[in-house]
């Protein structure tokens, strides 16, 4: 029998998540990667959020359990089982969960679907990256209530070492921000258009409306944003809905570089920021943007502080490896 590992990035064959997955669950078990990233066209990532499941179904037959890193992989897998009343006794754990609600006819379409999906006697758990959601999705879908978990994101230790100084950047004492999953870059923007303040955005397809000088949109990903990155000053994550749980990932990047971070109001991120501590979490208000930023730039012990203490965090707390044990536990 095989257990299943499915993911829509490709990594290597010593993951930490599947070693500490392997290390608890005492059994082998295999990556199987097909892209499902924004990295990819829109066109090509859904239909791989259609296609790639069903071939994981008709073609493994002798599956025993799935860990689904891409959370439609293990959708998709849980749905084609029940449309096809194949009745395989697979426990799947689904990661990376986002439910958003949606209005309409389409939005009522969605929860019923999603519905249909988890509802599956082979949804074992459904892991989720704040304490927050449990409750939250224990709401909306209560017969599986019992089936959410919380534990905090892990995340591979960036290498530094691939890493440079690159002196033309960091001349520019730049803030830098990435993502695109539930970003109010609006905000962003007009709060420091014109100002003395340098900042980059990692962000494809995004435009900079109002054409400031200070303000530069890249069309960047993987090692390219992780560069801007290493060298920036500090990072601003503006999150537009503060009910959903979004911008972990890149919290945890900067974190783990010593990137002092200045986070949107989010419930999702107290269980990852300290505030005051290993950054600042604020309402979007300009002046309140402003005034924190202002803080990080002129006071220096400040900085060197919040840099320590978010070192210090991510080591004690956010590795990949203690994910895969918490994963293994659960199975």
């Amino acid at each position: 029998m095989e257990n299943l590992i499915l993911v829509d990035m490709p990594v290597n064959n010593d993951w930490e998540l599947k070693q500490g997955i392997e290390e608890v669950t005492k059994s082998k078990w295999k990556i199987k990667y097909k892209e499902g990233r924004l990295s990819c066209s829109k066109v090509k990532r859904l239909s791989n959020f259609i296609y790639y499941p069903l071939y994981i179904l008709l073609s493994s037959s002798k599956v025993k359990r799935i860990v689904a890193w891409q959370q439609f992989y293990g959708l998709m897998y849980c749905f084609y089982n029940r449309i096809f009343k194949l009745n395989r006794s697979v426990d799947v754990t689904i990661m990376t969960f986002i439910y958003k609600e949606r209005r309409g006819l389409i939005g009522k379409l969605y929860r019923i679907f999603i519905s249909f999906c988890i509802d599956s006697h082979n949804l074992k758990n459904i892991v989720v990256f704040s304490k927050r959601e449990v409750n939250l999705y224990a709401s909306i879908f209560p017969s599986i209530k019992d089936k959410f978990v919380f534990f905090p994101l892990g995340i591979q230790p960036i290498d530094t070492t691939r890493f440079r100084i690159v002196k033309s950047l960091q001349v520019q004492d730049y803030i830098f921000t990435a993502g695109s999953s539930n970003r109010d870059y609006d905000f962003l923007i007009s709060a420091l258009e014109n100002t003395t303040y340098n900042l980059k955005i990692a962000c494809k397809g995004l435009k900079n409306k109002h054409q400031s000088s200070n303000i530069e949109i890249l069309d960047i990903h993987s090692d390219k944003m992780l560069e801007y990155l290493f060298n920036c000053k500090i990072v601003v994550i503006p999150l537009k809905d503060l009910n959903i749980s979004s911008g972990q990932l890149m919290i945890l990047q900067a974190m783990q570089l010593g990137k002092p971070i200045i986070v949107s109001n989010n419930k999702g991120v107290y269980d990852y920021i300290d505030d005051k501590e290993t950054g600042f979490i604020i309402n979007n208000e300009k002046e309140i943007l402003l005034d924190k930023i202002e803080a990080l730039y002129k006071d220096n012990e400040l900085y060197k502080r919040i840099s320590k203490n978010q070192k210090k965090r991510f080591i004690e707390r956010f590795s990949i490896l203690n994910l895969g044990r918490e994963i293994g536990r659960i199975i």
